[in-house]
């Protein structure tokens, strides 16, 4: 089986809540069973499930393991970064974007621990990356002329990652008030496109970039909650979490949100009913979000 598609397998696994079991099977794959066997792209998948348990637990253990396995991955990556005589340009452009995502990732979660100038370095570095990776994609015609380059970045996942990455970007920086968004404009960041964001967020999927991406699981998250608080699409919304939920119906994170698409749309029951199914289900993965369900039950 190739690796491709076990790293496919795995983001089912994590986002039907099987934590436990996707991290097994990413350490199956190295060659001793331990991290440090581990390359960027299979350490990129660990660490996305280290990272969203991180999240959920608000742990201090669970971050700092989260950090551990995001320095190891930005440290093979360089390796390829810098071996460019024999490694592919497609691996090469791989090699970049995984560092692109580690240093997002990484900065989140300083910012979750108060560490906000590390994160904003991080996050800015992280942009530059996935600017220059968006320019060598067919979604490139959002850029200004002098910063189209050729498109030899015509991978799904490698598109979906850029896509994904790049929106949430934009996203979070339209939510900084126009009074104050010359600031960031002053440092390098992008103005915080909300409409070009949801642009990529719309073609963060396997229809329109014609092959799976793993970031597409998060990219349904981030839409689901977009529809439940900022563009109250409730009715698109409940299409759309039965669309996903048909394909991870074990997701308590998708269940959680759903929880509260419902609590918008006022039926109550539904949003209970969603959130003792995700009660059930973290007794054996997370029970520390067993407390941050019971809390959502009031």
């Amino acid at each position: 089986k190739e690796e491709k598609e076990e790293l496919f397998e795995i983001s089912d696994l994590i986002w039907n809540t099987q934590f436990n079991e996707a991290q097994e099977r990413i350490l199956s794959l190295a060659k001793d069973g331990t991290l440090e066997m581990v390359d960027y792209k299979t350490g990129l998948q660990l660490s996305l499930i280290s990272w969203l348990r991180s999240m959920i637990t608000e742990s201090e253990q669970d971050i700092s393991e989260c950090l551990s396995i995001l320095t190891h991955v930005q440290s093979v990556a360089h390796l390829i970064l810098s071996d460019s005589k024999h490694n592919s340009e497609q691996e090469i452009e791989s090699a970049r974007i995984a560092t692109g995502l580690d240093l997002l990732l990484r900065a989140i979660l300083q910012f979750r621990i108060g560490s906000y100038v590390r994160g904003a370095f991080n996050i800015r570095s992280a942009w530059k990356i996935f600017e220059e990776a968006l320019s060598k994609t067919k979604f490139n015609s959002s850029l200004s002329t002098h910063k189209r380059l050729k498109i030899t970045i015509t991978d799904p996942d490698m598109v979906g990652q850029i896509l994904f990455c790049v929106c949430i970007l934009e996203f979070g920086l339209s939510l900084i008030p126009t009074a104050f968004r010359w600031v960031v404009e002053y440092v390098g960041f992008p103005s915080g496109n909300r409409a070009l964001s949801m642009h990529f967020l719309e073609n963060c999927n396997s229809e329109s970039l014609g092959g799976p991406t793993l970031l597409e699981p998060f990219a349904n998250f981030f839409k689901l909650w977009i529809y439940t608080f900022f563009y109250e699409s409730w009715d698109s919304g409940e299409l759309f979490l039965n669309k996903i939920l048909s394909k991870h119906p074990n997701s308590v994170l998708y269940m959680f949100m759903g929880s509260h698409l419902y609590r918008k749309r006022l039926e109550c029951q539904k949003a209970v009913d969603l959130i003792n199914s995700a009660i059930k289900i973290t007794e054996n993965q997370i029970p520390e979000f067993k407390v941050v369900l019971n809390h959502e039950l009031g």
